[in-house]
């Protein structure tokens, strides 16, 4: 299941347009008082870190650098962890050629900070 992220003044302008839209009795206060409180809840829940998704690069559009670690897919290789090597135009994984089954690259991911431990 993907996560979805939406904007907090995007959330809060939604539900202000739905007040002037469709309530349009004695609530009406009420329901901007509601959305106000929302509003506050909204912006008092903190801010989530956003990371970028990598994305499959096709070969025939970019190579990686050399000698980087990336991910390489094609139909008959599935994904391998492997490297690029610019001097020969080759992809390996374990020392072993499969440029030819490599159809695909994405890179990997950065490394976790490492925590100090205060025991």
């Amino acid at each position: 299941m993907a996560t979805e992220y939406i904007s907090r003044v995007a959330a809060i302008d939604t539900a202000f347009d739905y007040r002037v839209d469709v309530i349009e009795n004695d609530y009406d206060l009420g329901y901007q008082n509601a959305v106000k409180d929302i509003a506050k809840g909204l912006n008092a829940i903190p801010a989530a870190d956003v990371v970028c998704a990598p994305k499959w690069v096709s070969v025939k559009e970019r190579l990686p650098d050399s000698f980087r670690g990336v991910l390489a897919y094609g139909p008959l290789l599935g994904i391998e962890l492997a490297r690029y090597n610019k001097n020969y135009d080759r992809f390996y994984c374990n020392s072993h050629d499969i440029t030819e089954y490599v159809t695909h690259w994405m890179e990997l991911p950065e490394e976790p900070e490492e925590e100090d431990d205060e025991d």
